[in-house]
């Protein structure tokens, strides 16, 4: 996703700062960093047999590290590293010439005396000598490790066969003009479309019945928030509770089971199929499968699922399109006890039963998160989950069901890195595709970050916001934010709407700023830093634009922006955005609007630090 498009830009983590002459780096903070004294100064962790250096081997016919590996043991990981201590706060830059032979790419990396990533750069596919930088800001970090990986395939730096030399590695502070760099970027929209379209489902949140209760549903603010939000769908009975969940009492099957409440003025299927008509979200129903299958009763858990549809369908004509067939079956745990294949039978064995009663239903498979992985709940089978379910029941299979809570465990670190969420799933799309003959969309029914984020209010914002535009690139068809309201441990700012108050908490501000704005049509971005995420939208006729920009800086003076803008001649230009209220405890709100300078096919802003801002352009006649 955001694939840089500079040509100078390709090959460095942080690439709008061009580095200084050797000159400027006679302040270098580092032991030996030319390694002609051998290894004096540095540490190599894991094969020492992997690391050694040759007096000639450097890119000035001096001495230079060498890495080299011959046996393809996937689990080392294979560094070489060096303590700084860190007398002053501030920038710093960090670099090495690299070059290496095949597919490796060698990654410096910056990391606390904790092991987490600060920032890191990683070498691009040339095999001549190259020179990869990155910035970091240090602030309250008296010390840290300077790291290469010389064996590395991606940024994740897991050790491969190859060989690879390092040579003049560098760590110092930054000069006027680098600081002063690290605050421009340069954007790029492509008119040309990517096969990727915004869908109204996208937008879609939880509903727990047991939350979203009569008291709930009486508040005339929950709705209002919902329909200006505005929501697409509107997932029902929950997640793990729709597998304890039986609607035709509106009883649960286990009382001693999550949620252990069940009652009258909890949301039975009528009350629910009312709210969401105020509403004007599409359903989305989870069929109890795991009550059944731990009786031993599928065929009676089929039949009770067929009446569902029945009742919605036919008797109501409620018209609930969406179904899914159990809730996280591939998780480990006694309410998932299914193995892959069991899955799948079950799965055709439902699927049977309530098309029967309405062939125009569509119905979604549960799984893993991408498509060669496995079930864990079963370390003795060694079925790939969606392998198995497509053999098992892949004609039945309209969309497939995804789950991801993404874990960040460090705000410094994830502002240097662009985030790819959703390249999984571009995969999945394309492995069904090959393999059923026809696209299968992906509906994601529950997504957020990790419940023990480390992050501000405002940080988890500019986290929701790139993961929505990461998953629209992706053409994730639908998508339901979990959790709606929630109390009690992991909710606190991750849930979209304040459980005691109703009122919108971060992720809402997130989702109604994409929601009420975006186009139809995703387009091509590239950005010239990581610290800025891009989303691109247009209309179908083309004469609108949405662009979402993220600025995960911290810079006090903004991110001054340029963004070129080939084949639109803008005519109007709106700019709307969040930001952070820095009075503690830290809020996050609507910001004043934003100056835009525009001209023929580009305009020019200012992006406020740690903001995410919306353009709404229209093009001249």
């Amino acid at each position: 996703m955001n694939p840089p498009k500079f040509p100078c830009l390709i090959i460095v983590l942080l690439t709008a700062i061009p580095l200084a002459a050797r000159a400027a780096e006679a302040d270098n903070g580092l032991v030996n960093p030319g390694f002609e004294e051998g290894l004096t100064g540095w540490r190599t962790l894991g094969s020492r047999a992997s690391y050694g250096v040759a007096a000639d081997a450097g890119r000035d016919g001096t001495a230079g590290l060498i890495y080299g590996r011959a046996d393809a043991e996937p689990a080392k990981n294979d560094h070489v590293d060096q303590e700084i201590a860190i007398a002053e706060d501030g920038f710093y830059v960090a670099g090495a010439w690299v070059r290496s032979r095949g597919d490796l790419r060698p990654v410096l990396r910056i990391a606390d005396m904790k092991w987490q990533t600060l920032a890191q750069a990683i070498a691009g596919p040339d095999t001549s000598w190259q020179q990869i930088s990155t910035v970091v800001e240090l602030r309250n970090v008296p010390q840290i490790k300077l790291q290469i990986f010389g064996g590395a395939l991606t940024e994740k730096r897991e050790s491969a066969v190859g060989t690879s030399t390092i040579d003049d590695v560098f760590f110092r502070k930054a000069t006027e003009e680098e600081i002063r760099r690290l605050h421009t970027c340069e954007v790029r929209v492509d008119p040309a479309r990517k096969d990727a379209v915004v869908h109204r489902t996208f937008f879609g949140v939880n509903s727990l019945f047991m939350v979203e209760d009569d008291a709930a549903l009486a508040d005339p603010k929950l709705e209002r928030l919902l329909r200006d939000l505005p929501c697409g769908l509107l997932r029902y009975p929950g997640g793990e509770m729709a597998d304890n969940y039986h609607w035709k009492p509106h009883k649960l099957d286990d009382n001693a089971h999550w949620p252990r409440r069940e009652g009258p003025d909890t949301t039975d299927t009528d009350e629910f199929m009312a709210w969401r008509r105020r509403i004007g979200a599409e359903p989305i129903f989870v069929v109890n499968l795991e009550s059944a299958a731990r009786a031993g009763t599928p065929e009676a858990g089929a039949r009770e699922a067929a009446d569902w549809v029945a009742y919605c369908n036919r008797e109501k004509d409620c018209h609930v399109r969406y179904w899914e067939i159990g809730n996280e079956t591939y998780l480990p745990g006694t309410y998932h006890p299914m193995t892959a294949r069991q899955y799948g039978k079950n799965f055709a064995l439902y699927a049977r039963a309530m098309k029967k009663v309405d062939p125009t239903i569509r119905l979604g498979a549960v799984g893993v998160f991408s498509a060669t992985g496995a079930s864990r709940n079963d370390e003795q089978s060694t079925d790939p989950w969606w392998p198995t379910v497509v053999e098992e029941a892949g004609d039945l299979i309209d969309f497939v069901v995804v789950h991801k809570y993404h874990r960040e465990d460090d705000y410094q670190s994830y502002r240097w890195k662009r985030l790819d969420v959703a390249s999984p799933l571009v995969e999945l799309k394309a492995y069904l595709k090959n393999e059923l003959g026809r696209d299968i969309p992906v509906a994601l029914t529950e997504w957020n970050s990790w419940k023990k984020l480390p992050f501000s209010p405002m940080e988890h914002a500019l986290l929701v916001a790139e993961m929505t535009g990461d998953y629209l690139e992706a053409g994730v068809e639908m998508a339901n934010f979990w959790p709606l309201r929630l109390s009690g441990s992991g909710a606190g700012f991750r849930t979209l709407i304040d459980k005691d108050t109703n009122e919108p908490r971060p992720p809402y501000l997130v989702l109604n700023l994409f929601a009420s704005g975006v186009e139809r049509n995703v387009l091509e971005t590239a950005t010239s830093t990581p610290q800025v995420y891009a989303l691109a939208t247009a209309s179908d006729d083309g004469r609108r634009m949405a662009i979402f920009l993220v600025n995960k800086s911290r810079g006090p003076a903004g991110m001054a922006t340029e963004i070129e803008l080939p084949g639109f001649q803008v005519e109007e230009i709106v700019a709307t955005g969040l930001g952070a209220q820095t009075a503690e405890p830290e809020t996050v709100s609507r910001l004043d609007p934003i100056s835009v300078d525009a001209e023929t096919e580009r305009c020019r802003c200012v992006l406020p630090p740690r903001s995410i801002t919306r353009l709404a352009l229209k093009r001249a006649e």
